[in-house]
């Protein structure tokens, strides 16, 4: 159980109540918090979060503010860091914001990254990017707009990038068409350069600092890191055709260890997907062979709780599509992936009535197999005023389990219940005693 509040509350409740109604609306959660302690002094922190419709943190923070310094304390409201006039309106002076409308009328800014730069050089030095844009977005609006203009000057002639961009890498085009772009157009904004490329607004904002930073020689720079050699492909396609890996995960793992340490995961996934596409799909399937027939799947699942429903109806799925992937299969039942890889696991390696085992806390329940269970229902349907004594001698005779008596009552008086059978149920005590019921 969470820990209740427990807090001497100096205050009377008509002072209270006072407080409340002549507060802000902010501040008037924090004293009904109080308000509600002095009627219900046992109440647990996150009762009190959901009637005050707050966060369980603001509780807590509530509670150290008045323990450490009282009501005082409580309605002390901290004002943000930029704020002018009376405190009151959050944001900057006035002359901040012409200052900003003049530089950027002036000389446009090329970007907010350029406009944050320039407020820390000439008025706050530690100012965030967010704050600046949310406060700048709060008082001008649409009025102020950042282009994001690319302007850089491009050193080589026309002719000369023409020449580059014939004997460059296919990989390398993009970088040469830009500054070509550039070239011919001294004022672009990035993101149109980018449509205009068919590239990423990323890749635009890297190559342009790439060549401020190193010029064309360090643009066309091909960074050679971790290659796919022959070798590494003809393994991956050996593992397809063999089918000995379950996921991908498996396969990385594998190549990892083999033959290139250090590679990353997505590297190896992007690269099997561009050459391996169909078989990865096809070992995305679980192809998991389903002994039980459909209509044995069928009669388990009208009979079972609702909890080993889910776990039937993977099993279904499967027999009727075999290549369902995991992924389809927990849309399928409702449920994570991860329940539907522990269900395959505990299926592969015990079987049916391994997976419909359902562990709970606390004293296990008995579960017996569905043979058993059929076996039970119809000895009671066909004799109805049978005991569980009989019952319990009858199953311990050739399911070699050594159940107790108790554990077969329970699971008797849950399954089938008194008002609709006239069995017969006796339950034995500590002492030995038994007190029988008959319907």
């Amino acid at each position: 159980m969470k820990p209740t509040i427990k807090i001497p509350i100096k205050e009377s409740r008509a002072e209270l109540e006072a407080l409340h109604k002549s507060s802000s609306s902010f501040l008037q959660p924090r004293i009904q918090m109080f308000i509600i302690l002095l009627k219900e002094p046992i109440i647990t922190k996150s009762q009190l979060s959901r009637r005050l419709n707050v966060a369980y943190n603001s509780i807590s923070k509530w509670y150290e503010l008045y323990y450490n310094g009282g009501i005082e304390k409580l309605l002390e409201v901290r004002r943000g860091k930029y704020r002018h006039g009376n405190g009151s309106t959050p944001g900057f002076s006035a002359e901040l914001y012409a200052a900003i409308e003049k530089k950027h009328a002036n000389e446009p800014f090329q970007s907010y990254v350029e406009l944050h730069q320039w407020v820390k050089s000439n008025y706050f030095a530690s100012i965030k990017y967010s704050t600046l844009i949310k406060y700048i977005d709060i008082y001008f609006g649409e009025s102020l707009k950042v282009t994001r203009m690319l302007q850089m000057p491009v050193k080589e002639s026309i002719i000369s990038l023409q020449a580059i961009h014939a004997r460059c890498l296919p990989r390398m085009k993009p970088r040469i068409e830009m500054l070509l772009v550039l070239k011919q157009n001294k004022r672009i904004s990035r993101l149109n350069l980018a449509n205009k490329l068919n590239v990423s607004y990323g890749s635009i904002i890297k190559w342009s600092n790439i060549y401020r930073q190193g010029g064309i020689e360090k643009l066309l720079e091909y960074k050679l890191t971790l290659v796919i050699t022959p070798e590494v492909f003809d393994f991956i396609e050996k593992q397809f055709q063999q089918n000995k890996f379950e996921n991908f995960s498996e396969l990385y793992r594998m190549v990892n260890k083999n033959y290139l340490p250090g590679i990353k995961y997505y590297t190896l996934h992007r690269y099997v997907h561009r050459h391996f596409r169909s078989e990865l799909d096809t070992a995305k399937a679980l192809h998991m062979p389903i002994k039980e027939t459909t209509q044995e799947l069928k009669d388990f699942h009208n009979r079972s709780s609702a909890t080993r429903k889910q776990r039937i109806k993977m099993l279904l799925s499967l027999k009727e599509n075999p290549t369902l992937t995991k992924m389809e299969l927990a849309g399928i039942c409702c449920v994570a992936v991860g329940s539907i890889h522990r269900w395959c696991k505990l299926y592969k390696l015990g079987g049916f009535n391994s997976m419909l085992e359902i562990k709970v806390r606390g004293r296990k329940r008995l579960e017996l197999p569905i043979e058993i269970h059929g076996s039970i229902a119809k000895k009671i349907k066909l004799n109805p005023n049978l005991s569980v004594m009989d019952l319990h001698e009858w199953v311990n005779s050739f399911y070699k389990q050594n159940m107790s008596y108790n554990k077969l009552y329970r699971y008797i008086r849950r399954h089938f219940p008194l008002p609709s059978n006239n069995i017969t149920t006796t339950r034995r005590t500590n002492e030995g005693q038994a007190f029988s019921r008959v319907a």
